[in-house]
């Protein structure tokens, strides 16, 4: 993981329509944080282990990336550390050359006492089942704005996404696309199949960063006063003022405002 961060920090700099090309030690940690999802009883073979430690690096690196070319460069990465590390090759551990999503929330009700496994979602068919069913439960629930999605195999992917994010600790993403493209919609979606409250502001005329505050109060009230599990969806139309970013570095750096 440690080869693949210096790689990408030396051949995939940060450029001006690429600035988000930023790596840091706590990439690594959250690389190695997701293949600690695993459990004993279902990552019982080396190749399962690489399979998922493949994924994460994937997630947390290669998601970045916005264009073919940086991807097949980062995929030639994975294939040089998978040869000369773990003695195997992409295709040896991925027979159709396609990396699937891995995820904690198709299987049924548990028993009391365990947890869902975190597992590779190999199925498309009964995953696409399972989403457009979660997706059928939210426009029923009362309160609710219906959302008249279509569940094809990219935005089922980003739901997974989505929903491993925020499964971590501390777990947030900056979801970059054109508008309408779907991030806010994906993310409630990913965001009820958690069991997640979604909290957003409601920008008027005159909101300024004294309103703005009052409303981080009122989140910060929910999450850690009434510990309720709450999304904080932030819109970029929504940076009125630039302390509002300011504060959102705040929040996610420290946890303090």
């Amino acid at each position: 993981t440690y080869e693949i961060y210096l790689r990408m920090c030396s051949d995939l700099l940060p450029t001006p329509d690429k600035p988000h090309y930023t790596f840091n030690l706590r990439d690594i940690s959250r690389v190695i944080q997701g293949v600690l999802q695993s459990q004993r009883d279902f990552y019982d073979s080396r190749d399962a282990i690489v399979r998922l430690w493949v994924h994460e690096t994937w997630r947390v690196l290669g998601d970045r990336l916005t264009n073919d070319g940086d991807r097949k460069t980062f995929a030639s990465f994975i294939e040089t550390s998978l040869s000369s590390v773990f003695g195997t090759s992409f295709r040896a551990l991925f027979p159709d050359e396609t990396v699937h999503p891995f995820g904690d929330f198709t299987r049924g009700e548990l028993s009391e006492g365990t947890s869902p496994p975190y597992e590779e979602l190999s199925d498309a068919t009964a995953l696409k089942r399972h989403v457009e069913g979660c997706l059928e439960e939210y426009n029923d629930e009362p309160g609710t704005s219906p959302m008249d999605l279509v569940c094809f195999s990219d935005a089922i992917g980003h739901v997974c996404r989505i929903k491993r994010v925020l499964s971590l600790p501390r777990g947030h993403a900056m979801l970059v696309g054109v508008g309408g493209s779907g991030r806010q919609s994906l993310t409630r979606l990913a965001a009820y199949i958690a069991h997640f409250k979604v909290f957003s502001i409601e920008v008027v005329r005159g909101y300024k960063s004294d309103l703005f505050r009052e409303d981080l109060k009122k989140l910060y009230d929910l999450t850690g006063v009434q510990q309720q599990r709450t999304v904080f969806l932030f819109n970029d139309t929504q940076v009125i003022e630039n302390s509002f970013l300011e504060d959102i570095n705040g929040m996610l750096t420290s946890g303090e405002v």
